[in-house]
């Protein structure tokens, strides 16, 4: 199957991601991160919730309805995000480069 018009070949993008700095490979990682973490965190409320068993919810939908119709977006869904936004970009900036480190070794190794 052939490429789309004007998207990049996986060489294109292997070299793209070989000509990053370690600073921009971070910032790219922390970044996805802080992105995965704030859009998935609702989620993880309810699920919170309904271990910890802390009020009857039918389902995850019904959770997420119940929690905004109660207690809005910041102080509900979003509740106790300022402590994974530290956490969790970190962790994944440094996972991503950690990774993106570990293969090039293994590919140099391989040469």
């Amino acid at each position: 199957m052939a490429p789309k018009r004007g998207s990049a070949s996986d060489s294109e993008r292997v070299e793209l991601l070989h000509s990053l700095s370690v600073g921009q490979k971070l910032a790219a990682g922390g970044a996805a991160g802080l992105f995965a973490q704030s859009s998935t965190y609702p989620l993880h409320v309810v699920r919170r919730r309904m271990q910890a068993g802390q009020a009857e919810y039918r389902s995850t939908w019904h959770a997420l309805r119940v929690i905004y119709g109660t207690e809005g977006i910041a102080g509900g869904l979003y509740k106790g995000l300022t402590l994974t936004f530290l956490k969790g970009p970190l962790q994944s900036a440094l996972g991503f480069t950690v990774n993106d480190y570990c293969k090039w070794l293994l590919r140099d190794r391989e040469r």
